[in-house]
C-alpha cells in the first residue's frame, strides 16, 4: 500500500512538471512571436550635395537578448551603412535589451532620396522596415 501511494505521488509530481514545462514553452513561443525589433532613429538630418555625410541609425529589441541585424533595402548611390555594433543591456535581467548602432556614411547625391532599412532579430519571427527621406539642403 505504501508503495502505491509513493508511486502515485511520484507520477503526480512528474505530470505536474510536464504540464509546467509545456506552459512555460508556450509562453516562450508567444514571447518570441510578439517581440518586435524597432528603429529608434525617427528621421535623418539633411545633407548637402558633394559634402561628406554621416548620420547614426539606432535599433533595439526590448525584452530579449538577440543578435540584431540592419539590412539595406534601398539606398542612394554614394551612401553606405557601416560599422554596425551591437550591445546588450543585461542590467534589466531577466528580460535584457539588445541594441544596435550603425553609421550611415558617404557623399550626398543631388536631389531627395528614399532610404529603406530593415531590422531583424535572430531567433524571432518579426522584421520591421523603416523608410527615411534623405534631403539635400542645397536643393531647397
Amino acid at each position: 500500500m505504501k508503495r502505491i501511494i509513493t508511486l502515485s505521488l511520484i507520477l503526480t509530481l512528474l505530470l505536474a512538471l510536464c504540464i509546467y514545462g509545456v506552459l512555460k514553452y508556450q509562453k516562450f513561443q508567444k514571447d518570441r512571436g510578439t517581440l518586435f525589433p524597432r528603429f529608434n532613429t525617427g528621421s535623418l538630418m539633411a545633407g548637402s550635395e558633394h559634402v561628406p555625410y554621416e548620420a547614426d541609425i539606432f535599433g533595439s529589441l526590448i525584452g530579449a537578448k538577440a543578435k540584431l541585424e540592419i539590412t539595406t533595402l534601398k539606398m542612394p548611390a554614394g551612401l553606405n551603412l557601416e560599422g554596425c555594433d551591437q550591445t546588450n543591456n543585461l542590467s534589466s535581467l531577466p528580460r535584457p535589451n539588445s541594441m544596435i548602432h550603425c553609421t550611415l556614411k558617404g557623399t550626398m547625391p543631388k536631389g531627395t532620396y528614399p532610404i529603406e532599412l530593415e531590422i531583424s532579430a535572430s531567433g524571432y519571427y518579426s522584421k520591421v522596415v523603416q523608410n527615411y527621406d534623405l534631403r539635400n539642403v542645397s536643393m531647397i
